[in-house]
């Protein structure tokens, strides 16, 4: 089995071949035109790459095979520079073959013998409506009838040809595009030509060429693939030839039997090597155009789009540093841009018909050497330099010497932007050692050829900064120097001092703003800048006493946004984030009571109460909220120390009820004034007390409905004496012996000790746990769980109560363990999942804590008191599982 072939050419004709592609409505209209009596010409244009080869060979196939029609090839390139003859002997042979009679010998004068005897004989013998026509491809096409030569008299010869045999004889001529005269030259001897351009193939027309292996299966092609192929090349035959056949190259030289698919980032890489393929077809196109069209490619090709508005031309020139943007480079550079097919036909727009050629511009031709075109753009004034320029070395003396320049100078009134010119007066001033004159000329040269100006405006500007007598004309020419060179070393060194020592003075002076603007443009490092260290220290003291501002009006979201700026700061960020939690909970807690919903209310003041019972009024609105009494109203807004602590006293009831999860007292209690041990013993009779576990057996918070909530309990000594009661009872006793301002600074401990166990969240679950987190006596022994049965092992449910016994002990390392056992032993037990959560939220991993409460309350989703637990959590963090 023979292995395939590239079906791809990137050079020769394609004409008669499988990669012929598209053109059919083209070579229908040719076809039609030469059957026409009274058309006896046609001229097709292109560039270079287009496929008019091909079109002709194309062409030649189907004109035969159609009947009615002979048609004769000729290719006279080969016979440019050789005498006419040989070229009609040649073409000869050529008519006879498409005839079918034998080739003519035409002896010593092969024109004349032409001319006159052997073609009209050989025309004759063509049918009733048959027609010869001569496919002639593109050469050197020059008119001059007094040439011996077959470039300048074969075309004069075919028009005599055409002229006496207009019925039997037709022509079909090639030409390139790049030869302004061509065209006009083929109308002049042509009697009245059709014309027709080839072009880009149309984009059907192009999938079909890219996919052209996947008729032999030998590369298959993605849809990605051939947009990306398309999107380089333009539908430009030539190079989407060159492209298809790199890759096709590449892609199956090593593969095995299975078709290989070409990919898009085989178009990616295969860039690189099409640039070095088409340099050669790159550099017809480049050598075709006049100066003023490289110039307006050129631009086009280094700008940001590869495009502009018709309109936009100027603007982009003059943005590169031109400035005598006339009519060549506006109007001549795109026309001629259009009739070589380089530009989109769309006039309204530049832009490049094959991407590609864009990318060998900036790879190759970089801008100094573009614009290295600006000479030429005006034949005259560049005659008149290399006048000048010849005067300027012959002149002797100095007045010679002075006229030389004068000369050059003229030069830049025609063409401002001539280079040469440019280049040679700063040369002159520098020469004489007046910088300050050669500076203009190499500022108006830099922009233009920014690889020859640069060394030289670099060093002037250095030594007039070093003449300079003032500190603003030396500092605005040292950042000129970094302008042109961003990494001059010395330009830097010496703007910083003097920048420093700018900002130094102001800062002295007491001008904040003057130094800061100073320091800012001063590119020395902070660690190495007294003056930026000075400016730095009072900022941040300025944005100190401006968050200390904020948080005087309660205003903790400007607070934080300062505090924010700064990552050491996370202390502050840390206090502020919880204050603002409390603010927000205590604003909701406050609305909700004058909106009249007392519940929301207790729900909101309690959980602030819980956290920090001195935060803002929130023991007077919390004992608002469940008796109907504001303690403000007695002796006319006046709070004696005895209702106070009975306040307060309550407020931690209400606190330690919604840390549980059961109904707080209701308006049913009564705070009367000097009988503070009426509250307190409501406090420990009441279900909250009741509710709570022993310490020895901690258990996971009880459900917010749950049975004690609902049992009556009676007041008295007896339930008094409850363990749990005991140590929150102690600290409220002592709370209400003490006046307000006592009571304030107690319970501000007592929040900073809570708060500092886990920021923002909310108290341990049960009342022993809460005094024991905020006592500072040595954390209780975990309670002991059974040992397992011998080979056996611990059940979730022993793991459960373990990690339960570890939170009461402060233990979070061995509760995480714990629970994080339960979930590996049983991954569906909700109260595993929510012991993980819980732990989380104490070490201060809200993240964790979402996760692992959400995955609890997934799998208990039929659990009513879970639910309301993990509901409850949820809201103190501040946030909702995914779709809740």
């Amino acid at each position: 089995m023979s292995s395939p072939q590239n079906p791809y050419r990137s050079s020769g004709s394609v004409g008669d071949s499988a990669a012929f592609v598209g053109r059919a409505e083209l070579l229908g209209e040719l076809s039609l035109a030469l059957r026409r009596p009274e058309r006896a010409a046609v001229i097709v244009g292109g560039g270079p790459g287009s496929g008019k080869t091909s079109l002709l060979d194309e062409l030649r196939v189907q004109l035969s095979e159609s009947g009615g029609l002979r048609a004769a090839r000729f290719d006279p390139a080969p016979f440019a520079t050789a005498a006419v003859d040989d070229a009609l002997v040649a073409l000869a042979e050529q008519i006879a073959a498409a005839l079918g009679v034998d080739a003519p010998a035409l002896g010593a004068w092969p024109e004349d013998q032409l001319r006159a005897q052997w073609l009209p004989a050989a025309l004759a013998r063509l049918g009733l409506g048959e027609r010869l026509v001569l496919l002639i491809d593109a050469f050197p096409v020059i008119d001059d009838a007094r040439s011996r030569a077959t470039a300048g008299a074969l075309l004069p010869l075919l028009g005599g040809l055409l002229e006496r045999h207009a019925d039997r004889l037709a022509v079909v001529m090639a030409y390139d595009l790049r030869s302004a005269s061509a065209e006009a030259a083929l109308r002049k001897h042509l009697p009245s030509p059709l014309r027709r351009q080839v072009g880009p193939l149309e984009l059907a027309q192009a999938w079909s060429l890219v996919r052209l292996s996947q008729v032999d299966r030998s590369l298959m092609w993605t849809n990605e693939a051939v947009d990306a192929l398309l999107e380089r090349s333009g539908c430009h035959p030539a190079v989407t030839q060159a492209l298809c056949e790199l890759i096709w190259d590449k892609a199956c030289a090593a593969a095995g039997r299975v078709a290989p698919t070409a990919t898009a980032a085989m178009v990616h890489a295969a860039v690189a090597p099409a640039l070095d393929a088409l340099s050669g077809h790159f550099l017809a196109v480049w050598s075709g155009l006049p100066p003023a069209a490289r110039l307006v490619l050129g631009v086009l090709a280094w700008s940001d789009r590869g495009a502009c508005g018709a309109a936009e031309l100027g603007d982009l020139l003059r943005a590169r540093g031109l400035r005598g943007v006339g009519r060549e480079l506006l109007e001549d550079g795109p026309r001629e841009l259009r009739r070589q097919d380089v530009l989109d036909a769309d006039p309204a727009t530049l832009r490049l018909n094959v991407p590609l050629l864009r990318t060998w511009v900036r790879a190759g031709l970089p801008l100094d050497d573009l614009f290295g075109e600006l000479d030429g753009l005006l034949p005259q004034a560049d005659e008149r330099y290399r006048a000048a320029a010849l005067r300027w070395q012959a002149a002797r003396g100095p007045a010679a010497r002075r006229e030389a320049a004068d000369a050059v100078r003229a030069v830049l009134a025609v063409h401002p932007d001539h280079t040469g010119a440019l280049e040679m007066l700063a040369a002159i001033h520098l020469r004489d050692g007046e910088l300050a004159a050669a500076v203009p000329y190499l500022e108006r040269l830099h922009p233009l050829r920014p690889g020859r100006a640069g060394p030289y405006l670099t060093r002037a500007l250095l030594d007039l900064a070093a003449e300079a007598p003032d500190a603003d004309q030396r500092l605005q020419l040292y950042s000129r120097v970094l302008e042109v060179a961003p990494e001059q070393s010395e330009a830097k060194r010496l703007r910083n001092r003097l920048l420093e020592e700018r900002a130094a003075v102001a800062l002295a002076a007491g001008d904040l703003a003057a130094a800061q603007d100073a320091a800012t443009a001063s590119d020395q490092p902070t660690e190495t800048s007294p003056v930026k260290q000075a400016l730095r220290a009072r900022q941040v003291d300025a944005e100190r006493k401006e968050q200390a501002a904020h948080e005087a009006r309660s205003d903790y979201g400007a607070a934080l946004h300062i505090a924010r700026r700064h990552s050491v700061w996370s202390a502050d960020i840390e206090r502020l984030e919880h204050t603002a939690r409390l603010a927000t909970a205590y604003d909701e807690g406050v609305a909700a009571l004058h909106r009249g919903e007392a519940e929301r209310a207790r729900e909101r003041l309690a959980y602030v109460a819980s956290v920090n019972p001195n935060f803002r009024e929130v023991t007077r609105y919390l004992h608002l909220s469940v008796t109907g009494q504001d303690p403000a109203d007695a002796r006319g807004g006046k709070v004696s120390p005895a209702l106070f602590a009975s306040s307060l006293a309550l407020a931690a009831a209400c606190a330690l009820a919604w840390l549980l999860g059961v109904p707080a007292p209701g308006r049913g209690v009564t705070v009367v004034e000097g009988a503070p041990e009426l509250e307190l013993e409501a406090l420990q009779a009441s279900p909250a007390a009741a509710a709570a576990p022993p310490p020895a057996t901690p258990q996971a918070p009880p459900a917010a409905d749950a049975p004690a909530a609902t049992t009556p309990v009676e007041l008295g000594p007896s339930a008094g004496a409850q363990a749990t009661a005991a140590p929150l009872g102690d600290a409220v006793a002592d709370v209400a012996s003490v006046p307000p301002a006592s009571a304030s600074s107690a319970s501000s401990a007592s929040s900073a000790s809570q708060s500092s166990a886990s920021p923002g969240s909310s108290a341990p679950p049960s009342s022993a746990s809460s005094s024991a987190w905020s006592s500072s006596a040595p954390p209780p022994a975990p309670a002991p769980i059974p040992a397992p049965p011998p080979g056996g092992k611990r059940t979730v449910g022993d793991l459960l109560r373990q990690g339960w016994a570890d939170i009461e002990a402060h233990d979070l390392r061995g509760a995480r363990e714990a629970f994080d056992a339960a979930v590996r032993e049983r991954p569906a037990n909700p109260d595993a999942w929510y012991g993980v959560g819980f732990v989380a939220e104490l070490s201060g991993d809200p993240a964790l804590a979402l996760q692992s409460y959400c995955k609890a309350k997934e799998r208990g989703s039929k659990r009513p008191e879970l639910l309301r637990d993990v509901n409850t959590r949820l809201r103190l963090l501040g946030q909702r599982c995914p779709g809740a």
